[in-house]
């Protein structure tokens, strides 16, 4: 029995679109990691629940622990501006979050409770005792719930330009699943995410979004976060996918208000509704400390490296 004319020509348009983007797929990951710009050492790793995690140790004093923003484009990088700043008077543990930068990209559902687990087993693993932890963006839920799910791990918590409570307490709802669905769905999953993680887009993002000055946008910075995206063999859609489905999202409310430890907020001045986003945190907890930033948005440390440093390092000095 021979196939329809029609069908035929289906079939092949199908396999040929089908190979197309594989092809693209795999050149475009290929190509985004061509100039190896985060390089690695074999000592840096350690294994977690079979993953590899990227980390680094530098400096003496007290401990400190500087967590990226949730987002496979982000890694370590995003502290390397006020490291040696702070590692003249402390212990600096730079870590790349599961799903992020050097680590592994395990092919999951990434939620807020696996971070929370990672935290404190990197803490426990490393036989950290009572460090800071200095959170930045979404990683900053799971700072939160870190320090309730593990009661005395963690001496003082710094919030670098949290999401609003209002944004974290959205739960994943039917079409949300659906949109997981398909950015996680194979060929056009990873299709859509290398789109969306071009180098033209995260050089917009930095331009609009990251940055207060468009002009500290630097090829350096664009082109690291552009490698990172593409690390793991172009796995970061999992991670995206799952940011963009709202499955980081958690109600920090409760374990705000019981944590029996300092809280500050470091927020940029320019930010969208910053001013709104610290007056729920403040609502919700009257003693939380905050500081704005000026003349920066997103990523202060970036921006404004000397003054962000003063003050984590004004905080965590602080009896």
């Amino acid at each position: 029995m021979s196939i329809p004319k029609k069908v035929y020509r289906t079939i092949k348009k199908v396999v040929f679109a089908s190979g197309s983007i594989l092809c693209f797929n795999y050149l475009y990951s290929k190509y985004a990691v061509r100039n190896h710009i985060l390089n690695t050492s074999p000592d840096n790793f350690y294994d977690w629940k079979g993953i590899k995690i990227n980390y680094d140790k530098t400096g003496s004093g007290s401990p400190v622990i500087l967590l990226h923003s949730i987002h496979p484009a982000a890694s370590s990088f995003e502290w390397h501006r006020i490291v040696d700043l702070l590692s003249e008077s402390h212990t600096v543990y730079t870590v790349d979050l599961p799903g992020c930068g050097r680590s592994d990209r395990p092919e999951i559902l990434y939620v807020n409770f696996y971070y929370v687990q990672f935290i404190c087993d990197f803490i426990m693993h490393m036989n950290i005792r009572n460090p800071v932890i200095v959170a930045s963006n979404l990683t900053t839920a799971a700072a939160i719930m870190a320090t309730a799910y593990k009661k005395g791990l963690i001496r003082k918590c710094i919030l670098i330009n949290p999401p609003s409570i209002s944004n974290l307490s959205q739960k994943p709802n039917p079409i949300s699943k659906i949109r997981y669905k398909v950015l996680t769905a194979p060929l056009i999953g990873e299709l859509i995410y290398n789109i969306l993680s071009s180098r033209m887009q995260i050089d917009m993002y930095f331009a609009e979004t990251y940055f207060y000055n468009p002009f500290h946008d630097t090829d350096q910075l664009v082109d690291t976060y552009f490698e990172s995206s593409h690390l793991g063999n172009g796995k970061g859609y999992y991670l995206a996918a799952s940011i963009m489905s709202g499955y980081l999202n958690v109600n920090v409310t409760r374990a705000l208000r019981q944590a029996n430890i300092p809280f500050k907020i470091i927020e940029g001045k320019s930010t969208e509704d910053a001013e709104k986003t610290v007056f729920e945190w403040t609502h919700i907890r009257p003693n939380i400390e905050t500081v704005y930033i000026e003349h920066t948005k997103t990523l202060p440390m970036l921006e404004e490296p000397e003054k962000t440093a003063e003050e984590i390092l004004r905080f965590i000095d602080a009896c």
